[in-house]
């Protein structure tokens, strides 16, 4: 008998949740609805706790240790978490699971997944979720953690089309900025900024990923979009333009020179970011709203 293959990963179905009511998949978990709350979701491991297939003994190997290593990531997402509590900017915990954790339930999807269906979103509406990521951002590295992997995939919308930030799999630092607690999170090839360390993490390799989301949020694309469709072929090519740093293109985009700063580490912090968009978003729209950074 033909060996399945290990980095396959079929649909399971933990305690609470139906058959069919999964609603999408990561590069580590499942998300479905649970017991059938429509505000209420399961996060849990591609890897199910009674793996049956039919896989050679380093096959099985492999998997065991994948799903240890993504327990271990949700139990530090579980921590931060409840390290951030309640932030409109931040998706909230609504309890813990045997196979993972309870969070609300975002009905509109992350904000790629939303542009790519809506390519005419206004841009003041653009603007809004670019400042409203940066400000969900600015609290985070206030509560001294670091996300380590911010993308359009996980900024998601809420049932009023505002910003909650997600996949909290990162890290938490002490008051002497050591790190204290590592989820393994790494940022994606078109959101990681160039560096000698790639799994090295601070506020601005987090800055940096936003910019990259926010360009996205503007312009409906990745930037290098001739290399990012298959991004994994064309890593070294990728990191060497964001190294070159001839962001000419940025040139016209409203959010041009923001993305910029971002992408050349010139902001000191997540809130200078934050400002920089809201005072923008005042400019042309006149209106003054609070920023929620603390």
């Amino acid at each position: 008998m033909e060996n399945d293959d290990p980095d396959t990963f079929h649909p399971w179905y933990p305690t609470g949740v139906d058959t069919g009511k999964i609603l999408t998949s990561g590069s580590s978990a499942f998300i479905a609805i649970f017991n059938g709350e429509p505000d209420t979701v399961l996060k849990f491991p591609l890897v199910p706790r009674d793996d049956t297939g039919n896989f050679t003994d380093s096959g099985r190997s492999y998997r065991r240790k994948f799903r240890d290593q993504i327990l271990k990531g949700l139990e530090v997402e579980i921590l931060i978490l409840k390290v951030l509590g309640n932030h409109p900017r931040i998706i909230r915990l609504k309890g813990i699971h045997e196979d993972g954790l309870l969070i609300e339930y975002m009905p509109n999807g992350s904000v790629e997944a939303y542009l790519r269906n809506n390519p005419s979103t206004p841009p003041l509406q653009r603007l809004k979720w670019a400042y409203e990521a940066a400000e969900g951002l600015a609290y985070v590295h206030q509560k001294k953690v670091i996300h380590c992997d911010i993308s359009i995939g996980n900024i998601l919308l809420d049932s009023d089309l505002n910003i909650k930030l997600s996949d909290f799999e990162g890290r938490v630092l002490n008051d002497e900025r050591e790190v204290i607690h590592d989820g393994g999170a790494l940022a994606g090839i078109m959101s990681s900024m160039p560096r000698a360390d790639p799994s090295f993490c601070d506020q601005k390799t987090d800055i940096f990923a936003l910019g990259t989301a926010i360009y996205f949020i503007a312009t409906g694309e990745m930037p290098f979009s001739h290399l990012a469709t298959n991004a994994l072929d064309h890593e070294d090519a990728i990191q060497s333009l964001f190294q070159r740093g001839d962001f000419s293109f940025l040139d016209g985009l409203l959010v041009g020179d923001v993305v910029r700063k971002c992408w050349k580490g010139a902001y000191e912090s997540a809130v200078d970011l934050t400002f920089e968009l809201h005072q923008l978003h005042s400019t042309i729209t006149g209106e003054t709203t609070m920023i929620e950074v603390d």
